[in-house]
């Protein structure tokens, strides 16, 4: 069972999407649901829940799901449960104002590296992948700005805390 938290119009849900024939939840209360991606994409999406019928445009931007629903649309935030104390964990001011230094959430493999030296981010961008417990988390960028520093390169094994990337605004 894979589990997010969703946050829409700042109000937490929990959410957890059954595998192998277990029911899902949502907030611990056991719900059913199907649904189908449509026009071959994953931007079109339509929900049958609770006996109701929902056809959904769903985009991403700035780090957030925005969902389109009778022409109506609201912002969310969805992350994997295990990622959130995982966020709040990755960035941490340097001595020098402004600058931020990301950290590794969790010992693990870094199976990936988004960004060089010089390459603009925005926040929420993708810097790295890491592998912890046969699962990929990414961590991404707290600030938009400029990488002036990467200290990993796919392959590396890192425990936590330790720098991988410096960011300037």
């Amino acid at each position: 069972m894979k589990t997010y938290l969703a946050t829409v119009d700042s109000q937490e849900f929990r959410v957890s999407l059954g595998s192998d024939g277990s029911p899902s939840q949502i907030n611990g209360r056991e719900v059913s649901f199907s649904h189908v991606w449509l026009d071959r994409s994953r931007h079109h999406l339509h929900l049958l829940f609770d006996g109701r019928s929902y056809d959904m445009r769903i985009a991403e931007r700035d780090g957030q799901v925005l969902v389109t629903h009778t022409g109506q649309k609201t912002a969310c935030e969805v992350s994997e449960e295990n990622a959130v104390p995982m966020r709040r964990r990755t960035t941490s001011p340097d001595s020098v104002p402004g600058r931020f230094i990301v950290t590794a959430p969790m010992p693990g493999l870094i199976v990936q590296v988004n960004v060089a030296p010089g390459a603009q981010v925005a926040r929420g961008d993708r810097l790295v992948v890491i592998e912890a417990m046969k699962m990929e988390n990414d961590v991404r960028s707290p600030a938009d700005g400029q990488v002036i520093q990467v200290d990993v390169r796919a392959g590396d094994r890192v425990e936590s805390g330790r720098q991988l990337i410096v960011i300037e605004p």
